[in-house]
């Protein structure tokens, strides 16, 4: 503290504010930090996990459609052009499954993600297999096996596969529901740091100020009242040096003159 006391003014002003500017660099590369890391958790929830329960949603959605299709397919025997119709539908729908299918296999995480996913894809094949063998029923002009197919062996197996999907897409909620609200707590929580640190760096700028005004003002004080002292002819006054900044070389000054 008494190198601090003895360097000039402007340099003790150049410390104080290396001092803060330092401290706020540093909260700032804390800030910053911060703020690159919620950006990491929010681009994950955005490229990941609303995406992944989207497209599950999509495949849900889609699944029900294409089921439709397939039974009221069977109320068509011998009109080609519904038959036809619903062919057609049913392959558009599938042609969304499959896209929603290679979107959502891209995301893909984790090893019970893809577990509970090697489920769904192993329903699905089962599924698409008995719709073939339905629909082949249907082609060859016999409806009752194709209804046959449909109420033994599509429809367990679509609930089958249904449940599946269902199920991943459960996980995959309170994955993001996880992320989301992980991501609110580090949002808090960083907040919060950073709200303390400029409280503490408010602080400190105070009490460096403080400092700062005690160190140059109380000298100089003591030399305005040795030039007082010495105007009303009081040259044997004593004078307390204790520094040797500017204000403390005029002391010195004034004590050689008093000499």
């Amino acid at each position: 503290m008494s190198g601090f006391k003895n360097l000039s003014i402007a340099k003790k002003l150049a410390v104080a504010f290396a001092v803060v500017i330092a401290l706020a660099a540093l909260l700032g590369g804390y800030s910053i930090m911060q703020l690159r890391d919620r950006n990491v958790q929010i681009t994950d929830i955005n490229r990941n996990w609303v995406p992944s329960v989207r497209h599950l949603l999509g495949m849900r959605a889609e699944l029900g459609e294409y089921r439709t299709f397939e039974i009221s397919q069977l109320q068509f025997q011998g009109d080609a052009a519904q038959l036809e119709n619903y062919r057609s539908r049913m392959e558009e729908s599938k042609g969304k499954m499959d896209a929603a299918l290679e979107a959502y296999t891209k995301l893909i995480s984790g090893d019970e993600e893809r577990k509970r996913f090697n489920v769904v894809a192993g329903n699905l094949k089962a599924y698409f297999t008995a719709h073939d063998k339905m629909m082949a029923a249907v082609a060859a002009n016999d409806f009752t096996e194709a209804a046959r197919v449909s109420a033994d062996e599509s429809r367990p197996l679509r609930r089958k596969l249904f449940e599946s999907l269902t199920a991943l897409t459960e996980y995959n909620a309170k994955g993001l529901d996880r992320m989301v609200a992980s991501s609110e707590a580090a949002y808090r929580s960083t907040v919060l740091k950073i709200s303390l640190g400029i409280a503490a760096l408010v602080l400190l700028g105070a009490g460096l100020g403080f400092v700062l005004a005690r160190l140059i003002s109380r000298p100089l004080q003591r030399a305005t009242g040795v030039a007082q002292g010495i105007a009303a002819g009081r040259i044997d006054d004593r004078i307390v040096i204790d520094s040797e900044d500017e204000a403390g070389q005029v002391l010195r000054c004034m004590g050689q003159r008093e000499l």
